[in-house]
């Protein structure tokens, strides 16, 4: 397989699959907590920031990856770490319920963790195309989906508020 075919495939599954993917749990996360998609709120103020934030963060997870060079992922996780902490640290009151700061962080650690792994896969799947294990690099980005898909409906089952 051509090179560049491969890392096409490869950073396409990292940026657009996994975005939309990982917005569908996260959101549905969001929303179990209060969050309304098409609402301004102050409980998730400008949420499309985020989800800009992660394709870029899986594209350079996959380069990390690819060059072994993963500890860049811990350093770029201890920054947005230290940018969050006080959120973390502190409850809301929203729509008459307190929220509690450790909901907000994990939430964090759930898209986080989605994204490094699919960052993961993305990586290794640019050497499966191009050492053409086709059964790998079909079957483990499909296994990834189906599993982000039974957690989007297990995390459905937790709908508190609507």
């Amino acid at each position: 397989m051509n090179i560049w075919v491969a890392y096409t495939i490869g950073y396409l599954f990292a940026i657009i699959v996994a975005h939309f993917s990982i917005s569908l749990v996260v959101d549905r996360l969001w929303n179990s907590i209060g969050w309304e998609k098409d609402k301004d709120s102050e409980l998730r103020p400008e949420s499309h920031l985020p989800r800009i934030l992660g394709c870029v963060e899986r594209a350079l997870y996959t380069a990390s990856f690819q060059l072994d060079k993963s500890e860049f992922i811990g350093v770029w996780l201890a920054l947005k770490v230290a940018g969050q902490w006080k959120r973390w640290g502190e409850d809301m009151e929203y729509g008459g319920r307190k929220i509690i700061g450790r909901t907000f962080y994990n939430i964090f650690l759930i898209g986080n963790a989605l994204s490094i792994a699919y960052a993961i896969v993305s990586a290794k799947v640019i050497g499966w195309c191009l050492q053409r294990e086709w059964s790998l690099a079909i079957g483990v980005p499909t296994s990834l989906l189906l599993a982000t898909l039974v957690l989007l409906y297990w995390v459905g089952r937790y709908k508190k508020y609507s």
